[in-house]
């Protein structure tokens, strides 16, 4: 079984994300399916969860993140270098 959330640019990987913010820790919710579901712990104020996502991200991974699409929406894109 592929992931189909994950995929291989030329010299990086983008994940589809959809993010609930707000939860009792951060953690990954699932990995099925088109989007990895994430928890996270910060609230979606001022950019707090957008920055909790990158920070889960990197640490999960060891890759930075390096961009980062739709911040206002539950369902974001990230990629890692």
């Amino acid at each position: 079984m592929t992931a189909t959330w994950l995929s291989k640019t030329k010299n990086s990987f983008r994940i589809a994300v959809q993010v609930s913010p707000n939860a009792r820790k951060s953690e990954i919710a699932s990995a099925k399916g088109d989007v990895l579901r994430i928890r996270l712990q910060a609230q979606p104020v001022d950019g707090k969860a957008n920055e909790a996502l990158i920070q889960f991200i990197a640490k999960k991974t060891s890759y930075s993140t390096q961009k980062h699409r739709h911040h206002t929406r539950p369902f974001k894109q990230t990629q890692t270098a």
